[in-house]
């Protein structure tokens, strides 16, 4: 089996880079804000809401790419549209 000859160009944009940086971003706010939370920070404290709120708009943000990118997204639709409504349940 061959596979199918590409561009350089078009392997780059195959990668995905921009959608994994926001993953990447999105994972270190949010395990920032969850290990600032009630240990070096209190729950209340700025620091610890803005990176909640910065992993929120990051994962707003990467959805909205992914979308805006359908079959050269990092996450493809239609592997997540077989999920079942229930987080983490495949469907029986």
């Amino acid at each position: 089996m061959k596979p199918a000859e590409a561009t350089f160009k078009e392997k780059i944009l195959q990668l995905d880079l921009f959608g994994a940086s926001l993953i990447t971003a999105l994972i270190i706010t949010y395990t920032l804000a969850l290990q600032y939370g009630g240990q070096t920070h209190p729950w209340k404290s700025g620091v610890v809401i803005g990176l909640l709120v910065g992993s929120l708009v990051l994962f707003v943000i990467f959805v909205a790419w992914e979308i805006y990118q359908k079959e050269r997204a990092m996450i493809v639709k239609r592997l997540v549209s077989i999920l079942s409504p229930i987080p983490f349940v495949l469907p029986i």
